[in-house]
């Protein structure tokens, strides 16, 4: 073989490397937006509180709650810093306010500035309410169900979700993991880890 023939094999070698380092470092920045959290063990239970801080800054962003009122299992969402809302919607039930329940997305559901009703605590934001009777929960029975969750960081608005299991009774119920795109106003798949 030669010298010219090396050169060129070394040539095809090096422009073969230098394509599949591309192909890497554009899959890493692609799937390097999504900053997930593995809650590990799961979490949840009778009159439990999940502190849910969405980007592991230290500063609380939800808390999910359970509680029992009067004698009915009830669990929801509580939106905690500035800018936190649920995707949701809300149903007039004859009160001063809406009612807020929280949508259950299933896996690969876009979770965007495209919804149409984000909540915020003081509107409920109910996941499981009175054993499921009212008719107006999504999370009744449910395995593997995401919420839809907004948030800011450094006063930009970015999107997540959090993975939970809760019971038809609504007593036993389980937070599993969450994520959220680093990426200010960008979507989120639910159940995207970024993998």
């Amino acid at each position: 073989m030669n010298k010219q023939e090396k050169a060129g094999g070394l040539g095809r070698r090096i422009a073969a490397y230098s394509t599949l380092a591309t192909v890497i470092g554009f899959t890493m920045d692609a799937s390097g937006q999504i900053v997930y959290t593995d809650v590990n063990p799961d979490f949840g239970g009778v009159e439990a509180t999940y502190m849910l801080d969405l980007n592991n800054d230290g500063a609380v962003d939800f808390k999910v709650i359970h509680l029992i009122s009067s004698g009915e299992n009830v669990l929801y969402f509580d939106t905690v810093s500035e800018g936190a809302r649920v995707v949701g919607e809300l149903h007039d039930i004859g009160r001063d306010d809406p009612y807020g329940v929280a949508l259950a997305f299933d896996e690969g559901g876009v979770i965007s500035y495209n919804k149409e009703v984000w909540l915020k605590g003081t509107q409920g934001i109910l996941l499981n309410s009175a054993s499921c009777y009212s008719g107006f929960s999504h999370w009744c029975g449910v395995t593997d169900k995401y919420v839809g969750l907004r948030f800011k960081i450094n006063g930009s608005y970015h999107f997540g979700w959090a993975r939970l299991d809760v019971s038809l009774s609504g007593k036993e119920w389980r937070i599993k993991d969450y994520a959220y795109n680093s990426e200010s106003g960008k979507p989120i798949k639910a159940g995207d880890t970024g993998k």
